[in-house]
């Protein structure tokens, strides 16, 4: 019996206090690998903050496109919400990763038309941006766009939808697909 209790106690103590090592094991990759991408000659990225917590983190950025004289005026700001493993519990049940995320988008500097912001705020809604790192510091990324319709002046445009997976392994290796059916 005490046999049992002690083992007990060990993997509760391993569920509840790993996740504090862990979120600090992803905080670490997490910048290494935006500072990689900080190198890139297209791309921007500012505002960076990595917030951690117990169980969970937030990351913040600010990406801009550089090179393309039109994507100028305008910046990504991401948000990424991150639960820490080895055993998350999320919407979609059990999982065994070190971290599990969901990134929500904005667009800022675009202008100001009614238009433009009805399409951009339906592609928000119907998209679904998640992550996962595997105990091997391998990233799974899906993205998932839901059929949306935009009517206009009796004009009609259709974004078909989307379904993807990215795996980066070992930070060298890219591996998934994109079904998608087009506009």
């Amino acid at each position: 019996m005490k046999k049992l209790v002690v083992i007990v106690g060990v993997v509760l103590a391993a569920v509840f206090i790993s996740p504090n090592f862990v979120g600090s094991a992803v905080e670490t990759k997490y910048m290494e690998i935006l500072e990689r991408f900080k190198q890139h000659p297209s791309v921007e990225i500012t505002d960076v903050t990595f917030e951690r917590s117990w169980f969970s983190g937030v990351s913040t950025s600010k990406i801009k496109l550089k090179g393309i004289p039109e994507f100028d005026t305008f910046a990504i700001s991401a948000t990424e919400a991150l639960s820490f493993g080895p055993v998350i519990l999320s919407d979609d049940g059990l999982k065994f990763a070190l971290a599990s995320s969901t990134v929500e988008f904005s667009i800022d500097g675009l202008p100001e038309e009614k238009e433009l912001d009805a399409i951009l705020n339906k592609l928000k809604a119907a998209s679904n941006l998640t992550s996962e790192i595997t105990y091997g510091f391998d990233y799974i990324t899906k993205l998932t766009i839901d059929e949306i319709t935009h009517e206009q002046d009796s004009n009609s445009l259709t974004f078909h939808k989307l379904d993807s997976e990215i795996l980066l392994a070992d930070e060298k290796v890219y591996i998934g697909f994109i079904n998608w059916a087009g506009l």
